[in-house]
């Protein structure tokens, strides 16, 4: 997903959540900035202090994770995104399906931890915005 307005405000403010090898989680708060290069910059820089490689798509990350928290009319979709959002509602009701039949799945939650589903995501949204 893409932020509609790069440039306004972003509910519940600018900040950026990550976390290193251990598990230990940092935040990055951006209240005094506006989305784009220096807020990236801000974090980049966080990660590099807290010995977290960054990683090449960090702004496509920030910008995910910006949009997955706040309300969708903030931002639009792409074609990954799309995509994901099917897969996503499959799997959710075939974990309803499952549970009806007294079954445990946990597909929808498999789904959101797909590293290679993130990947095709983004090269989606990249490639057919």
């Amino acid at each position: 997903m893409r932020l509609k307005d790069r440039n306004g405000p972003i509910p519940s403010g600018l900040w950026y959540e990550y976390s290193d090898d251990k598990g230990t989680r940092y935040r990055v708060n951006g209240m005094e900035l506006t989305y784009g290069l220096q807020f990236t910059n801000k974090v980049k820089s966080d990660m590099q202090s807290n010995n977290v490689q960054v990683p090449d798509n960090l702004d496509y990350l920030i910008e995910q994770q910006i949009c997955g928290r706040i309300p969708s009319q903030y931002c639009w979709q792409e074609a990954g995104d799309k995509v994901a959002s099917v897969i996503h509602t499959f799997a959710h009701l075939g974990d309803r399906v499952a549970a009806s039949l007294g079954i445990h799945s946990n597909l929808e939650q498999t789904a959101k931890g797909c590293t290679a589903c993130q990947k095709r995501r983004q090269a989606m949204n990249q490639t057919l915005g």
